[in-house]
């Protein structure tokens, strides 16, 4: 990773941004095995409560007057 990132051999923090259903779905545990040394960090409370607004949505119906 540091030769990618061209910082020489220590990267202090690397952003992953994924959605979260794929948060949901293990991609925290995907990324603790591909850098086991790493710390994985997530916004567990902000992603749990987007899956449950997103599931909501997909729940609702429009209906058109």
């Amino acid at each position: 990773m540091q030769e990618l990132a061209g910082k020489g051999p220590v990267v202090s923090a690397i952003e992953v941004v994924g959605c979260c259903q794929e948060i949901s779905k293990g991609l925290v545990g995907k990324i603790n095995r591909l850098l086991p040394e790493a710390k994985v960090v997530t916004i567990t409370q902000i992603a749990d409560a987007q899956i449950k607004m997103n599931h909501m949505m997909s729940r609702l119906s429009v209906f058109s007057w």
